[in-house]
């Protein structure tokens, strides 16, 4: 634990009035990453010369691109103007996208209860938009 966080818990503690303000600082420092690497080879070698390291803390700088532009994505799903065309064209997916989707709809569905086609159609834009974008390694 760093001595700035153990200060602020310390302040939280001894001043009760602050801790609407203090404790979402500490909330939102503990998901942030430690370190990002330009490259696998560079996490290792950092791990290796640090074992106490958390190695879910550090991880390899990536950037995501779209493998085909995204509008063209938005118009193939748009064309599905019916549930049976989604349902459809969501069985020609892969099975992990298949199961993303259904994952989506399900926790979607409620904000569209007067129009089933739009949550699934929704629910596929956002599959495909996720399996349209593709984690590139940075290279500094």
């Amino acid at each position: 634990m760093s001595d700035l966080r153990t200060k602020v818990i310390k302040l939280a503690h001894q001043n009760p009035e602050l801790r609407p303000a203090l404790l979402p600082l500490l909330r939102e420092g503990m998901d942030k990453t430690a370190t990002e690497f330009k490259s696998k080879e560079a996490l290792e070698a950092y791990l290796k010369a640090h074992p106490k390291a958390d190695r879910n803390k550090h991880k390899v700088k990536q950037e995501y691109y779209y493998e085909r532009p995204q509008k063209e994505v938005d118009k193939e799903v748009a064309a599905l103007d019916t549930k049976k065309k989604v349902l459809d064209h969501v069985k020609t997916l892969e099975p992990e996208h298949q199961k993303r989707f259904h994952e989506v709809h399900s926790q979607i569905k409620d904000n569209y209860k007067n129009d089933e086609h739009k949550a699934h159609q929704h629910a596929l834009y956002q599959v495909k938009g996720e399996a349209n974008l593709k984690p590139r390694d940075v290279e500094r």
